[in-house]
């Protein structure tokens, strides 16, 4: 448990990592032509990982629904936005709200599968998890108000 823990925070501070790199490679070349480098770059990155490590135990391609690799178009769209979106609005409020969209679309996920015990405890956690995402906006407003 505690090494998925540090995983998963060690792929947080990768994505904001990412987004904030990927966002300046937007305000020089544009939004879809950073998300196309991204996606060009971690392809060359993967494919040695994926041929040498993975592929003796890769299984076939048609095993998964169709569906399922429209991960890869909502990806490259994830990321051009982000390179829209940081630039004007800065990484802090960009990435809560992303992580806001997140925990949205996640909650309602588990909440249709049955994965989640107290609905009222994870409306609860949502619900704090948005008002996060809005705090530094308000911040702002209210220093703005009190000049």
């Amino acid at each position: 448990m505690v090494e998925m823990t540090l995983f998963a925070l060690l792929g947080g501070f990768l994505l904001a990592l990412n987004r904030i790199l990927i966002s300046r490679l937007g305000m020089s070349i544009g939004a879809f032509r950073s998300s196309w480098w991204n996606h060009v770059v971690g392809f060359v990155l993967l494919v040695p990982i994926v041929l040498l490590v993975l592929a003796p135990r890769t299984t076939a391609l048609s095993d998964a629904p169709w569906w399922a690799y429209m991960g890869g178009a909502i990806g490259a769209l994830f990321v051009a936005l982000s390179s829209i979106v940081i630039p004007r609005i800065g990484a802090t409020t960009a990435l809560a709200l992303m992580i806001t969209g997140q925990m949205t679309i996640s909650t309602l996920i588990d909440f249709r599968l049955g994965k989640i015990d107290s609905p009222e405890i994870a409306l609860l956690g949502l619900a704090l998890i948005i008002a996060g995402a809005f705090i530094p906006k308000a911040r702002r407003v209210i220093q703005e108000d009190t000049r």
